[in-house]
C-alpha cells in the first residue's frame, strides 16, 4: 500500500516541451527517494522520453504512456493496445496526401512529410518509407491539425478509437476504451491511494477517478468544482508548493499513504 503519483508531462508540470522545472524534480524526488511515494508518468508521450526527461528518478518510473496504449512497470511493457490496421488506413485517407501527422509504434514514430510535428523531436523519427506505411501496431496517431477536426475524427472513427484533442491544436487517437485512468489501473493495487496531476481533456478521466487531484492552468473548465480536485495556476513555484501540500495532507486523512 503506498501513495501513487500519477502526473501528466506537458502543460502540468513540464511546459514548452522542455523537461520538468528542477524545483518540480526535487519535490518528486523526495517525495519518491525520501517517503517511498511511487511515481507514474502518465503522458500522450510515448515511453522513450521518460529517461531522458527524470534522470536520476528514471529507474523509479512507472509508465502510462500515449494516452494509455503503453503501459510499462519497472521498465517492462505489461500492456499494449494498437489500433486497427483498416481503421489507421481509413484515417490517414481521410486526413489527405498533404496533412501532418505522426504514426507512433511506441520505440519510433513515422511522419507523414518532412517536420511534421516537430515537437515530437528527431530521435525515434522515420520517413514514411515510399512503398507504404505499416499500418500494424500504431499505438497513437497524433494529427498537427486534429483539434478543429476533432468531431469529423470522432465520426470518421465509429467508436473505435478515442479522439484527444489538445489545446495545443493537435489531437491525439488511440484505439478504443484507452485512457490514462485505465492505463493506471494496471500499475495500483486495490490499497493504493491516487494523487493525480493534469490540465487537458486527456487528463479528465484520470483526474476524475483519483483520491485527490491537481489540474493546473485554466483547461478543463468546472472539473474544480470536484470535491476531492483543486485548480493551481500553472507557475512552477504554485505547482510544486501545491504538490508537497497534496501529498503530505493525503498522508494525514488516509492510513494507507505514510509520509512524514
Amino acid at each position: 500500500m503506498s501513495l501513487v503519483i500519477a502526473t501528466d508531462l506537458d502543460g502540468t508540470i513540464a511546459f514548452d516541451n522542455r523537461p520538468p522545472d528542477p524545483l518540480i524534480s526535487t519535490v518528486l524526488s523526495r517525495l519518491v527517494l525520501g517517503y517511498g511515494a511511487r511515481l507514474v508518468v502518465a503522458t500522450a508521450r510515448s515511453p522513450r522520453v521518460l529517461g531522458d526527461w527524470f534522470d536520476s528518478l528514471a529507474s523509479e518510473l512507472g509508465g502510462v504512456c500515449c494516452n494509455g496504449a503503453l503501459v510499462s512497470s519497472s521498465g517492462r511493457e505489461v500492456h499494449r493496445a494498437a489500433l486497427a490496421p483498416d481503421l489507421v488506413d481509413q484515417l490517414t485517407v481521410a486526413l489527405g496526401a498533404d496533412a501532418a501527422y505522426c504514426l507512433d509504434y511506441g520505440d519510433h514514430f513515422v511522419e507523414s512529410r518532412p517536420g511534421a510535428l516537430p515537437w515530437m523531436g528527431t530521435a525515434a523519427r522515420v520517413v514514411a518509407p515510399i512503398d507504404g506505411l505499416r499500418l500494424g501496431g500504431v499505438v497513437k496517431l497524433c494529427i498537427e491539425d486534429g483539434a478543429p477536426r476533432a468531431r469529423e475524427l470522432v465520426e470518421l472513427t465509429a467508436g473505435r478509437a478515442e479522439v484527444f484533442p489538445h489545446m495545443s491544436g493537435d489531437a491525439d487517437v488511440v484505439a478504443a476504451g484507452t485512457n490514462k485512468a485505465n492505463g493506471l489501473a494496471r500499475l495500483v493495487g486495490p490499497g493504493d491511494t491516487v494523487l493525480a496531476l493534469g490540465n487537458d481533456l486527456n487528463d479528465l478521466e484520470l483526474l476524475r477517478s483519483a483520491d485527490r487531484a491537481i489540474v493546473v492552468g485554466r483547461g478543463l473548465p468546472g472539473i474544480e468544482r470536484l470535491e476531492h480536485v483543486t485548480r493551481v495556476p500553472a507557475e512552477t513555484r504554485r505547482i510544486a508548493a501545491m504538490l508537497t501540500s497534496e501529498a503530505r495532507d493525503l498522508s494525514r486523512w488516509s492510513p494507507r499513504a505514510r509520509l512524514a
